[in-house]
């Protein structure tokens, strides 16, 4: 290889004859599609595969956007709980939850839309926080951690004998 083009959206970035073959690219927020174009000595080329990326200026750690029961009312029934969170997030686990201080034993969701299942604890106050060391953050490079103590991330229900 004596070159290599790199391009954004079909647009010439810029070019590197030397090898290890690089480009800085430091892109304004958008999405854009990466490839690169390799030359050799006698003027051959061949075209990467296209890299998608998506550049976001949003840094705001992910937050409880809302969650079904909703926060503080009366129910007569309480196994599920479904969080939806700010943006997309990867990470979670079931154990993440605590019910009462107790985990939740059970998980199913993706992308910012999760319910958490668990046994119904005893009749009164349910208490709904986050166990410290979650593994819960955004789909951010860097990734931004969920934060345990915002506004909404923790809650209660009154749970009834019905």
């Amino acid at each position: 290889m004596t070159n290599v083009a790199f391009y954004t959206n079909s647009v010439l970035l810029g070019n590197d004859a030397t090898s290890p073959f690089s480009f800085n690219y430091s892109p304004a927020a958008g999405s854009y599609a990466l490839t690169a174009v390799a030359t050799d000595n006698v003027g051959q080329s061949t075209t990467s595969s296209v890299v998608n990326i998506t550049v976001s200026t949003n840094v705001a750690p992910p937050l409880v956007f809302s969650k079904t029961p909703l926060a503080g009312t009366s129910v007569t029934n309480l196994t599920n709980i479904t969080v939806v969170f700010s943006k997309l997030v990867a990470g979670v686990n079931a154990s993440d939850l605590l019910v009462n201080g107790l985990p939740a034993t059970g998980l199913g969701g993706s992308g910012s839309n999760y319910t958490f299942s668990f046994a119904q604890p005893a009749y009164g106050s349910v208490a709904i926080t986050w166990i410290t060391a979650h593994g819960i953050t955004d789909t951010f490079v860097p990734s931004h951690p969920f934060d345990t103590n915002s506004a909404g991330a923790n809650w209660s229900y009154q749970l009834l004998d019905s």
